[in-house]
């Protein structure tokens, strides 16, 4: 099975300081692969700053298999209505590309974020437990206009 990595659960599976590193390194031990988004990439970067620049973070993606796909028109598309449909405050623009593109491919998601939505059609695994999904029509969710 394909694992598509959310910005939290890349982050720990990178840092080996992280709290989650030893159950991200478990979540994706028996994958098939390892797939990251480009903007996923971007905020992972930002966020890891200080364990070096980009040659070195690229180059530790690739040691550990991790392949990065970009996000076309219509996977953007895609999260626009995924995030339009659950607005919850927890699950931002870039989590929901995350999820549609493992929607599209039937591949399942590695998270480290407990509050997203239940979103039917996707196996969605989330570090450190199950956590409490928020529903989606949550009270005090950020309502699109």
């Amino acid at each position: 099975m394909t694992v598509v990595l959310e910005a939290n659960a890349a982050v720990a599976l990178l840092d080996e300081q992280h709290p989650l590193h030893g159950a991200a390194k478990r979540a994706v031990r028996n994958a098939s692969s390892v797939v990251m988004l480009d903007v996923t990439r971007t905020e992972v970067f930002n966020r890891l700053r200080r364990h070096g620049g980009p040659e070195q973070l690229m180059a530790d993606l690739y040691r550990r298999g991790i392949r990065i796909k970009a996000m076309g028109n219509d996977l953007a598309l895609a999260a626009m209505n995924l995030r339009t449909e659950h607005q919850n405050k927890w699950f931002p623009i870039v989590d929901a590309a995350v999820v549609a593109l493992a929607l599209d491919r039937g591949w399942q998601v590695l998270t480290a974020e407990p509050r997203w939505p239940t979103i039917p059609g996707v196996n969605i695994e989330t570090l450190g437990g199950s956590g409490n999904p928020a529903p989606s029509n949550e009270p005090g969710a950020l309502q699109i206009t």
